[in-house]
Protein backbone atom coordinates (compact mmCIF):
# COMPACT_ATOMS: atom_id res chain seq x y z
CA UNK A 1 0.00 0.00 0.00
CA UNK A 2 1.18 3.41 -0.92
CA UNK A 3 -1.06 5.35 1.23
CA UNK A 4 -1.55 5.46 4.57
CA UNK A 5 -4.45 5.45 6.73
CA UNK A 6 -5.13 7.10 9.37
CA UNK A 7 -6.46 5.80 12.42
CA UNK A 8 -7.11 7.71 15.91
CA UNK A 9 -6.24 5.50 19.23
CA UNK A 10 -6.20 7.04 21.52
CA UNK A 11 -2.49 7.52 23.74
CA UNK A 12 -2.46 5.92 27.11
CA UNK A 13 -2.97 8.84 28.98
CA UNK A 14 -6.50 9.43 27.24
CA UNK A 15 -7.46 6.16 28.61
CA UNK A 16 -8.93 4.99 32.58
CA UNK A 17 -6.81 2.95 33.90
CA UNK A 18 -9.04 0.10 34.04
CA UNK A 19 -9.66 0.19 29.88
CA UNK A 20 -5.73 0.69 29.76
CA UNK A 21 -5.32 -2.67 32.08
CA UNK A 22 -7.90 -4.00 29.55
CA UNK A 23 -6.35 -3.33 25.94
CA UNK A 24 -2.60 -4.24 27.82
CA UNK A 25 -3.95 -7.78 28.41
CA UNK A 26 -6.54 -8.78 26.69
CA UNK A 27 -6.44 -7.80 23.33
CA UNK A 28 -5.23 -10.32 20.54
CA UNK A 29 -1.70 -9.89 19.65
CA UNK A 30 -1.86 -8.36 16.19
CA UNK A 31 -4.42 -5.61 18.07
CA UNK A 32 -2.41 -5.49 20.64
CA UNK A 33 0.91 -4.66 18.42
CA UNK A 34 -1.48 -2.09 16.46
CA UNK A 35 -1.97 -0.86 19.77
CA UNK A 36 1.42 -0.02 20.87
CA UNK A 37 2.69 0.93 17.64
CA UNK A 38 -0.04 3.75 16.94
CA UNK A 39 0.20 5.45 20.33
CA UNK A 40 4.08 5.82 20.29
CA UNK A 41 4.25 8.45 18.02
CA UNK A 42 7.87 9.40 17.64
CA UNK A 43 8.28 9.16 13.48
CA UNK A 44 8.39 12.92 13.20
CA UNK A 45 11.09 13.37 15.41
CA UNK A 46 11.61 12.36 19.26
CA UNK A 47 9.01 12.43 21.31
CA UNK A 48 8.45 16.02 24.04
CA UNK A 49 9.77 14.69 27.51
CA UNK A 50 6.36 16.52 28.36
CA UNK A 51 4.50 14.09 26.58
CA UNK A 52 6.68 10.67 27.40
CA UNK A 53 6.15 11.65 31.37
CA UNK A 54 2.39 12.28 30.37
CA UNK A 55 2.21 8.77 29.35
CA UNK A 56 4.68 7.34 32.22
CA UNK A 57 2.32 8.77 34.61
CA UNK A 58 -0.69 7.02 33.01
CA UNK A 59 0.99 3.58 32.85
CA UNK A 60 2.44 3.93 36.82
CA UNK A 61 -1.26 4.15 37.53
CA UNK A 62 -1.82 0.48 35.93
CA UNK A 63 -1.18 -2.79 38.80
CA UNK A 64 2.54 -4.04 39.00
CA UNK A 65 1.53 -7.34 38.09
CA UNK A 66 -0.03 -5.78 34.67
CA UNK A 67 3.00 -4.20 34.02
CA UNK A 68 5.07 -7.44 34.34
CA UNK A 69 2.56 -9.29 32.31
CA UNK A 70 2.70 -6.69 29.56
CA UNK A 71 6.45 -6.82 29.61
CA UNK A 72 6.68 -10.53 29.29
CA UNK A 73 3.47 -10.18 26.31
CA UNK A 74 6.05 -7.78 24.58
CA UNK A 75 8.80 -10.52 24.86
CA UNK A 76 6.74 -13.33 23.33
CA UNK A 77 5.56 -11.15 20.18
CA UNK A 78 8.65 -9.71 19.58
CA UNK A 79 9.37 -11.88 17.20
CA UNK A 80 6.89 -11.09 14.64
CA UNK A 81 7.47 -7.48 14.63
CA UNK A 82 11.66 -8.25 14.44
CA UNK A 83 12.72 -6.33 11.28
CA UNK A 84 15.95 -7.35 11.04
CA UNK A 85 14.56 -10.95 10.46
CA UNK A 86 12.27 -9.68 6.82
CA UNK A 87 15.85 -9.48 4.66
CA UNK A 88 16.01 -13.48 5.55
CA UNK A 89 12.92 -14.29 4.70
CA UNK A 90 12.40 -12.13 1.60
CA UNK A 91 15.64 -12.22 -0.24
CA UNK A 92 15.46 -16.16 -1.46
CA UNK A 93 12.03 -15.29 -2.57
CA UNK A 94 13.18 -12.10 -4.46
CA UNK A 95 16.22 -13.67 -6.11
CA UNK A 96 14.22 -16.51 -6.91
CA UNK A 97 11.47 -14.53 -8.47
CA UNK A 98 14.83 -12.55 -10.26
CA UNK A 99 16.43 -15.62 -11.58
CA UNK A 100 13.07 -17.17 -12.89
CA UNK A 101 11.99 -14.13 -14.66
CA UNK A 102 15.49 -13.02 -15.96
CA UNK A 103 15.83 -16.70 -17.77
CA UNK A 104 12.22 -17.27 -18.65
CA UNK A 105 11.46 -13.46 -19.96
CA UNK A 106 14.09 -10.89 -19.91
CA UNK A 107 17.28 -12.98 -21.31
CA UNK A 108 15.57 -15.29 -23.96
CA UNK A 109 16.56 -15.65 -27.23
CA UNK A 110 13.96 -13.94 -28.69
CA UNK A 111 12.72 -11.42 -26.75
CA UNK A 112 16.98 -10.54 -27.46
CA UNK A 113 16.73 -10.70 -31.25
CA UNK A 114 13.41 -9.21 -31.21
CA UNK A 115 13.83 -6.06 -28.80
CA UNK A 116 17.57 -6.14 -28.24
CA UNK A 117 19.65 -7.02 -25.73
CA UNK A 118 19.79 -3.35 -23.91
CA UNK A 119 16.37 -3.31 -24.34
CA UNK A 120 15.96 -6.43 -22.54
CA UNK A 121 18.73 -4.79 -19.73
CA UNK A 122 17.35 -1.87 -19.21
CA UNK A 123 13.92 -3.17 -18.71
CA UNK A 124 15.28 -5.59 -16.17
CA UNK A 125 17.37 -3.47 -14.66
CA UNK A 126 14.25 -1.48 -13.90
CA UNK A 127 12.43 -4.52 -12.20
CA UNK A 128 15.00 -4.94 -10.08
CA UNK A 129 14.92 -1.65 -8.89
CA UNK A 130 11.45 -1.71 -8.20
CA UNK A 131 12.00 -4.48 -6.44
CA UNK A 132 14.59 -3.38 -4.42
CA UNK A 133 12.88 -0.36 -3.48
CA UNK A 134 9.71 -2.53 -2.53
CA UNK A 135 11.64 -4.46 -0.15
CA UNK A 136 13.65 -1.61 1.56
CA UNK A 137 10.27 -0.19 1.98
CA UNK A 138 8.74 -3.54 3.58
CA UNK A 139 12.03 -3.99 5.64
CA UNK A 140 11.62 -0.11 7.11
CA UNK A 141 8.29 -0.47 8.17
CA UNK A 142 8.88 -4.11 9.81
CA UNK A 143 12.00 -2.37 12.01
CA UNK A 144 9.53 1.28 12.65
CA UNK A 145 7.07 -1.33 14.39
CA UNK A 146 10.04 -3.27 16.14
CA UNK A 147 11.98 -0.42 17.33
CA UNK A 148 8.32 0.98 19.17
CA UNK A 149 7.69 -1.85 20.64
CA UNK A 150 11.22 -2.26 22.13
CA UNK A 151 11.03 1.32 23.37
CA UNK A 152 7.72 0.36 24.97
CA UNK A 153 9.15 -2.04 26.80
CA UNK A 154 11.86 -0.01 28.63
CA UNK A 155 8.88 2.55 29.30
CA UNK A 156 7.09 -0.50 30.97
CA UNK A 157 10.62 -1.75 32.87
CA UNK A 158 11.39 1.78 34.21
CA UNK A 159 7.57 2.61 35.60
CA UNK A 160 8.37 -0.76 37.23
CA UNK A 161 11.55 0.06 38.39
CA UNK A 162 10.43 3.99 39.76
CA UNK A 163 6.80 1.01 41.28
CA UNK A 164 9.65 -1.22 43.33
CA UNK A 165 11.43 2.10 44.52
CA UNK A 166 8.15 3.52 45.72
CA UNK A 167 7.12 0.50 47.56
CA UNK A 168 10.45 0.06 48.92
CA UNK A 169 10.78 3.81 50.26
CA UNK A 170 6.87 2.87 51.46
CA UNK A 171 8.78 -0.28 53.42
CA UNK A 172 11.55 1.61 54.81
CA UNK A 173 8.53 4.89 56.00
CA UNK A 174 6.70 2.40 57.75
CA UNK A 175 9.59 0.45 59.59
CA UNK A 176 11.08 3.89 60.48
CA UNK A 177 7.44 4.95 62.19
CA UNK A 178 7.43 1.76 63.71
CA UNK A 179 11.04 1.70 65.24
CA UNK A 180 10.57 5.15 66.55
Amino acid sequence: MFWKRKTVIAKFSDLKTAELENKLLCLDNKSFGKFITSSIDYDKGFISEKVLEKEKNALMQVGKETLKNTINRINSIEEQYDGYKLPVLIAPFMTTLLIVLGNQFFFRKEIIETQGLTSAAVTFLLLLLTYSFAFVKIISIGKRGHSKLIFFKYVLEECLDNKKEKEEERKKNISHIESA
